[in-house]
């Protein structure tokens, strides 16, 4: 068969749809469905049995769960060395306790404080100044004092109204930036852009001073609170494979215990065996059909869900012994050749599914790289490693800034630019420069150890 006629055919489509779906789309996909077709029951929970009856039908999936199910971790297999982890304050919890260290006035106290509450997690005041000065009802030099101590605080660029405000916040004093302050004043939509001759020409300063400077820009961070803990609102998400952690070994497993089990309805079956109405007879006959390719759907949904989280976690070893710092580079067209399927077999088997592991709950595309240029995984993974031995040779004192990093790894013969850097750094689960010295000495600026935080 065709393509073309794959693409046409209602069965081959909704095997596809099905692939797709995480195991609450299809709990709801299951219940419409069921509304649909008379033959398909659903095994529901009343209140009164649910517990008991989760509990048995996990017990049952476990026992059902096959010994190829089980990997054995690779002996020879490195011990790895820990990483350094984000604070687990907030960014509201630490800029308070900032505040409170500071020999401040309770009026301006308090002020500092409620300005805090209007701080996002990103770092940035979340109202335009005038909607704050309003918000206080208070002279404009008392509120403006407090928001000066509150941009003083740590991290740098945070309480500002916008992307050009937090950035200068982050520029030392001195003449040496002046360039710097003017053209994230003047000209943040064309340095966003790449029109660096167009601010040359504007500003009179040589194309090379220019490009110097938007080096320098950035170096800085546009989201000052994003190393901090987030308190994000609930959001419940229940994992489509779950993954046991032993001392030898683990299991890789599908949670279809929370999944409602399609049944043939008995009562319509034994209707269609008494009637003697013809219509009825193959109307029965036709939604038999229906609710037997569903559940054969699900059933393959299952099947091929667990080869590609199992091929996946096969060659994430590092990742689940020592944690997320260690993921690997895999790419999707590797784990389509393993099992011998297309590529977009495996995006549609990933897409909307969540994998729960004793280091919490992931997207299973979390797990895997776009590409598929097998030279490109390779020069990747190469980079990351080359970056482990960067982080590790760094002074506690003075940690590497991307751009410094960057700039190793180019003598080391990788043309790595410094946004790869951040990207393939945030990977790696590990903070940027001024977070690693906050982290290695311990204290918020201003501290006692000599450190320049800024």
């Amino acid at each position: 068969m065709s393509e073309k006629q794959n693409q046409l055919d209602p069965k081959i489509q909704q095997s596809l749809q099905i692939l797709q779906m995480s195991n609450a789309q299809l709990s709801e996909y299951l219940a419409g469905k069921m509304m649909e077709n008379p033959m398909i029951e659903m095994e529901s929970l009343s209140p009164d049995d649910s517990k008991s009856k989760l509990f048995q039908r996990k017990m049952d999936w476990l026992e059902q769960q096959e010994e190829e199910n089980t990997i054995s971790y690779s002996k020879d297999l490195p011990p790895q060395q820990p990483k350094a982890s984000f604070p687990s304050e907030t960014l509201p919890q630490g800029l308070l306790a900032q505040l409170k260290a500071l020999p401040l006035e309770p009026n301006i106290m308090a002020i500092a404080a409620q300005i805090i509450d209007n701080i996002n997690d990103d770092g940035y005041i979340t109202c335009t100044k005038e909607e704050l000065l309003e918000q206080m009802s208070l002279p404009q030099n008392t509120v403006e004092a407090a928001l000066d101590i509150v941009q003083s605080l740590s991290p740098r660029g945070v309480g500002a109204f916008s992307l050009a405000e937090c950035l200068k916040l982050q520029l030392q004093e001195g003449p040496e930036y002046r360039l710097a302050r003017t053209m994230l004043s003047r000209h943040l939509e064309e340095l966003q852009e790449g029109r660096l001759q167009e601010v040359a020409l504007a500003e009179q300063a040589p194309l090379a001073e220019v490009e110097n400077t938007w080096r320098i820009i950035r170096e800085l961070n546009p989201r000052p609170g994003s190393a901090f803990h987030r308190e994000d609102l609930p959001f419940y998400i229940t994992p489509d494979v779950l993954v046991t952690k032993f001392p030898q070994y683990y299991q890789v497993l599908l949670c279809q215990f929370n999944t409602p089990q399609i049944q043939l309805s008995q009562e319509y079956m034994d209707m269609a065996r008494r009637s003697q109405d013809p219509a009825l007879t193959e109307y029965i006959k036709e939604n038999t059909s229906k609710a037997k390719w569903l559940r054969q759907c699900v059933e393959i949904r299952g099947t091929t869900l667990l080869k590609v989280a199992r091929a996946i976690m096969a060659r994430q070893e590092p990742f689940l012994k020592y944690g997320p710092q260690y993921l690997n580079m895999v790419t999707v067209n590797s784990i389509a050749q393993e099992l011998g399927i297309q590529d977009k077999t495996v995006h549609r088997t990933i897409k909307n599914k969540y994998l729960q592991c004793p280091y919490g709950v992931y997207p299973l595309a979390f797990f895997l790289q776009e590409s598929t240029n097998t030279q490109e995984h390779i020069n990747i993974f190469k980079v990351k490693k080359a970056m482990e031995e960067i982080f590790a040779s760094e002074w506690e004192d003075s940690p590497y800034t991307d751009q410094k990093i960057s700039q190793i790894l180019w003598s080391r013969g990788f043309s790595v630019s410094t946004g790869l850097v951040e990207k393939y750094r945030g990977q790696m689960g590990v903070p940027d420069a001024n977070s690693r010295l906050n982290l290695n000495c311990g204290q918020e600026e201003p501290c006692s150890c000599g450190h320049n935080h800024q």
